[in-house]
């Protein structure tokens, strides 16, 4: 199997087999490994109308499950990386597998694989309406932040994030990357990376964003793309840190604005950060998109 680096110009390749499988998950999209390439070196390859992907992080190199034409293709696509393997001496690693997956493999090639669940890898998933709504009880503590902020904020307003708009925006990342210290802590420099690798490819990535001003000035970003008929998924969210509320007013209009056409929207995981997960979960989420581990039964 003759893997190659990705490059912005294999983005319809990955466009076209990402379709096929319509997935939930939050990685399997393109802009997802073009915009992280520096922290997970993806390499992909196209054989037998099956897409495989691989990645390399922390010194663990591992793949992404097959992307293949049908269901029936899936085992075959995984035993051809499990030579793969092999052949590079390597311990064989699937990451980011749904409950389907790892029970088809664990079904038809009895004794050979186990899956482990990674909850800190778990995707949620929230009603587009929930969010650009914060209807009922539940959200009663949303809508007084968002109250608070308008009332200390009266000149705000929501702008959709154009080109105009990319360097303010990559000044709100400056600002954000000085006050969580990405100098010191290498995985937050690399989220930094990320977004200066979206601005500079915005258009061609095809990528949706919105921006909160206040004075006319961009405060909070956010930008995201759609991940299947059903549902969008938020990449990057970015706010000043000394303006309280913004994460809230930037979430809520933004879901309003751009994406009613879809019915979710997915906010990716929560890294297993407690107060990440408390964040996500105080959002109240439909759904969990679970994603597993697979590897050879010892």
């Amino acid at each position: 199997m003759d893997f190659q680096p990705l490059k912005l110009e294999h983005k319809p390749i990955f466009d076209k087999m990402f379709a096929r499988t319509q997935s939930d998950n939050s990685w399997f999209t393109f802009v997802n490994l073009f915009i992280w390439q520096d922290a997970y070196h993806p390499e992909w390859v196209v054989e037998d109308d099956c897409l495989f992907v691989t990645l390399s992080r922390h010194g663990v190199f591992y793949a992404f499950p097959p992307f293949v034409p049908s269901e029936q293709d899936f085992p075959a696509a995984v035993d051809k990386l499990v030579t793969y393997f092999n052949g590079r001496d390597v311990p064989f690693l699937l990451k980011g597998l749904s409950a389907s997956m790892a029970e088809l493999l664990t079904t038809c090639r009895p004794g050979r694989f186990t899956a482990t669940p990674r909850r800190d890898r778990y995707d949620y998933v929230y009603l587009t309406t929930d969010l650009a709504e914060l209807n009922g009880r539940k959200y009663h503590s949303k809508r007084n932040h968002i109250t608070k902020f308008t009332a200390a904020n009266p000149d705000w307003h929501y702008g959709k994030l154009t080109p105009s708009r990319i360097e303010e925006c990559m000044e709100i990342a400056n600002i954000w990357c000085v006050h969580r210290e990405c100098a010191i802590y290498p995985d937050l420099a690399l989220e930094y990376q990320a977004i200066k690798l979206a601005f500079a490819n915005y258009d061609a990535l095809d990528l949706q964003g919105g921006v909160i001003l206040i004075d006319n000035k961009v405060q909070a970003f956010t930008f995201s793309e759609k991940l299947n008929k059903e549902m969008a998924v938020i990449h990057i969210e970015k706010a000043n840190p000394k303006i309280d509320g913004l994460y809230a007013i930037i979430n809520k209009e933004f879901c309003k604005n751009a994406w009613q056409e879809v019915t979710y929207i997915n906010r990716e995981e929560d890294l297993g950060v407690p107060g990440l997960r408390k964040a996500k979960e105080s959002y109240f989420p439909v759904k969990l998109i679970e994603k597993y581990d697979l590897t050879l039964q010892d």
